[in-house]
């Protein structure tokens, strides 16, 4: 049983694009990383339009934020019928400050680790690949 496991795990790592990639916050945060000293626009092009923009002088705040809901079952014995619902709700903000010339210089993440992989995974898997771009370069 444990064998099958492994490879059901295995192949579906395979089938997401690869292990190397699976994001992490680990990965997320070398992704902003790598957006620092690059200007904003470099970042909208990753993440999207932020959803806030907060302009302050000297500096300007760019924020994405994301929230949701929703249930997943908890096991509870060995059968299907020992599983119950549970339901959850997150939410996570990616945060990035650009200095007067446009440029980033600091990045905050804020939500739990639960509620960032929950919410933000598309934040995540964008962030992760342009780390990993980055990396190559």
């Amino acid at each position: 049983m444990q064998r099958k496991m492994s490879t059901a795990a295995a192949v579906l790592c395979v089938s997401l694009a690869g292990c190397a990639s699976w994001p992490t916050q680990h990965t997320t945060q070398e992704g902003l990383n790598a957006l620092m000293g690059k200007s904003s626009q470099e970042a909208f092009e990753v993440l999207g339009q932020p959803l806030l923009t907060v302009q302050a002088t000297p500096a300007t705040t760019y924020t994405w934020v994301s929230a949701g809901s929703g249930t997943y079952e908890v096991s509870t014995g060995p059968g299907l019928a020992d599983n119950r619902s549970e339901d959850f709700q997150c939410s996570c903000a990616i945060k990035l400050v650009a200095g007067p010339d446009g440029k980033l210089i600091r990045s905050e993440t804020m939500g739990s680790s639960g509620d960032f992989l929950a919410c933000c995974y598309d934040y995540m898997v964008k962030l992760t690949k342009y780390g990993l771009s980055m990396r190559k370069k």
